[in-house]
């Protein structure tokens, strides 16, 4: 395990309970896929690029107005 990515910010995750996850929540990841050395994490609400060596954040991108 090299680490998690998740879309929810740290005000959104319940205190305590790091795998709390509701499955109708635009938050939810429900797609991932990488293209050469960045994995994109997909969610309702948010496409997210990751560094697929580290996951350090690359960039996000608000699917929602």
């Amino acid at each position: 395990l090299k680490g998690r990515i998740s879309h929810t910010s740290e005000d959104d995750e319940p205190t305590g309970s790091y795998y709390y996850w509701n499955r109708h929540s635009s938050t939810s990841i429900k797609r991932s896929f990488y293209i050469d050395d960045t994995l994109y994490t997909c969610s309702d609400s948010i496409l997210k690029m990751n560094d697929l060596g580290n996951l350090h954040d690359i960039n996000e991108l608000s699917l929602t107005d």
